[in-house]
Parts: structure tokens; sequence; C-alpha cells
């Protein structure tokens, strides 16, 4: 999951010069919600969101994670939550 979160801080923001997408960076730009505005003729669709994600939505992403395998654990299907110990990424200070 650790590999998920950083992928996830990597949308959006160019990589470094010559960087090359995780596999996993690669599938989640696929999956990117796009606008419901309807493109002008010749122009491609947009994405919904081209800022940067911050760490406060990955951990947000992480809180929904927890909460439904913690759900998956209490009806049996799993024994235990594999993300219970895992801290998302630390939010720094503004600099």
């Amino acid at each position: 999951m650790i590999g998920l979160y950083e992928a996830i801080l990597q949308i959006n923001p160019p990589l470094p010069h010559a960087e090359k997408p995780s596999e996993l960076l690669r599938r989640l730009l696929e999956v990117r919600a796009y606008s419901t505005r309807p493109p002008k003729p010749g122009e491609r669709p947009r994405r919904k969101q081209t800022e940067p994600i911050s760490p406060t939505r990955v951990k947000k992403v992480h809180a929904v994670l927890l909460s439904a395998l913690n759900w998956v654990v209490k009806s049996k299907r799993l024994r235990e939550n594999p993300i219970e110990q895992m801290q998302p990424p630390r939010i720094r200070d503004g600099g």
C-alpha cells in the first residue's frame, strides 16, 4: 500500500526529467475521471482535476480504505485488516 500512496501523490505534478511512471501510477492515470463538460470539436476530453493530489487527500483515501477493510473483517471475509498498521504519508507544514 505504501506504493499506492506514493503513486497517488505523483498524479498530476510532472515527473522528474526522463523518469517514466511506475505501472501503478500508469494505471491510476488511466482511470482518472474526465470532466462532464463536452469537449468542443477537435478538443480532447479534459480531466476533472489537474492539481497535484495532496497528502491530506491521501490521508482521506487511507481512512476510506481502512473503514472499508474493517467492515470486511467484521463480516468475516478477511481475518485481519492488511492496512491497519499502515500510516498514510505525513502532512508537512507548508515550507
